[in-house]
């Protein structure tokens, strides 16, 4: 018996992986789990129960579940079951449908053309206010179109053949335009003349105050030409346009449309005219430079035959010993002369002051000098003193024109030169 009890001691000892294999192996296990754990814990399944409960009958009383709804008619299924109201639902509903049946059904009146159909009555308007006569409307005054500026622009040079002949019954303008002197006396005449003119302004009015009568040689590409050479006419000068003409040596600019030996005579009369054509009132020409120009007898005798043509005289500058642009005009039958002496190769007072003696010099000799000379500040300086005293000294101050007329006189050559 001990033993018995022994041996069950020992095998309620065994381990619990052990008993839980041969429990797992054995049918019905987990139901007489569950009830050992329901039997053990039962004031835990019934608080859990309890819980559940209150929660369910809490959920149904705030949603107002009063049972399963009626079905809801689709649009699918029109002819479904009415919906079931309440009897208070039931009078609302009947009190409005009565109502509405006493309402007047609006019925609109029937289509007439020109007549327009209102749901209200007219309101009565006021009567409109007799129209007043308006005054005439008259046109407003035209406003002027806002002018437009035009830059003006230049012609180009007219053609030789489009060149009108010079009038010839108011004389040639060497004559017409040569400023006024008595008659020739005893006296040896001076001309003085101003080469460079136009481009130095303020120079260019100095040598316009000086005593008159002076030459004034105008370059044909100075500014403002009309304006200074109009200055130098009232003030009792005479004027000469500077053509510039071809000099040796490359590092010598004698400016813009200079007359070249290699252009041909077309080119060269182009030009030419075109110089000549830059402002009005003078008597002729002398040459800017030009040393190679006026060696050339080819080029200048073009140029002499245009101023034949057009009544002008020419005064050779002298730029070189070679020159034979004298020569060319007188065979041409231009007016024409030759300058003496230049006052300001030198730009110094006393190399000045000598050339002036020696210009009075030649002009005892032969009866009349002409002097050259340019708008610089020591020339104009000792020009306006030699100016106060030319006559005391015993000289006539005349332009080249008095000069170019004695030289024809003398020599017989007036004859058709009128």
């Amino acid at each position: 018996m001990a033993s018995r009890k022994a041996r069950r001691r020992r095998s309620s000892r065994t381990p619990a992986h052990q008993r839980s294999t041969r429990q797992a192996s054995r049918p019905g296990w987990l139901a007489r789990s569950f009830g050992s754990f329901v039997g053990g814990n039962r004031s835990w399944v019934v608080a859990a129960a309890s819980v559940f409960a209150i929660g369910v009958g809490l959920g149904m009383a705030m949603t107002g579940w009063q049972g399963k709804p009626p079905p809801i008619p689709t649009a699918a299924d029109p002819s479904g079951p009415p919906p079931e109201y309440s009897a208070r639902d039931r009078r609302a509903l009947d009190r409005l449908m009565a109502s509405a049946a006493e309402q007047p059904i609006y019925r609109a009146p029937p289509y007439r053309p020109g007549a327009v159909a209102s749901r209200a009555p007219a309101l009565a308007s006021p009567p409109a206010p007799a129209l007043q006569p308006s005054p005439p409307v008259t046109a407003p005054p035209a406003v002027p179109a806002p002018m437009q500026r035009v830059r003006p622009t230049l012609p180009p040079p007219p053609a030789l053949s489009s060149l009108p002949p010079p009038p010839l019954d108011q004389g040639q303008p060497w004559r017409r335009y040569a400023v006024a002197v008595p008659p020739p006396d005893d006296r040896p005449m001076i001309a003085v003349v101003i080469d460079d003119a136009g481009v130095d302004r303020a120079r260019t009015q100095q040598a316009i105050r000086l005593r008159a009568p002076l030459t004034i040689a105008f370059l044909p590409y100075a500014q403002d030409l009309k304006a200074q050479t109009e200055a130098a006419h009232a003030a009792g000068h005479e004027l000469m346009v500077h053509v510039p003409m071809e000099p040796f040596g490359e590092y010598h600019d004698p400016g813009p449309n200079v007359l070249l030996v290699k252009q041909s005579r077309t080119e060269l009369l182009h030009r030419l005219v075109r110089d000549l054509e830059s402002f009005q009132g003078y008597v002729g020409i002398n040459n800017h430079m030009g040393s190679r120009f006026t060696s050339n007898a080819e080029t200048m005798g073009p140029v002499a035959a245009e101023l034949k043509r057009r009544g002008l005289l020419f005064l050779d500058s002298r730029t070189t010993a070679q020159s034979v642009a004298f020569q060319v005009a007188v065979e041409h039958g231009v007016p024409s002369a030759v300058r003496d002496v230049f006052l300001d190769n030198e730009d110094r007072s006393d190399a000045v002051l000598r050339r002036l003696a020696e210009l009075e010099q030649i002009a005892r000799r032969q009866g009349h000098a002409i002097a050259i000379g340019h708008p610089r500040e020591v020339t104009l300086a000792e020009l306006e003193q030699w100016l106060l005293g030319v006559e005391t000294r015993g000289f006539r101050l005349v332009p080249v024109s008095a000069v170019v007329m004695s030289r024809i006189m003398v020599a017989g050559e007036l004859g058709d030169r009128r």
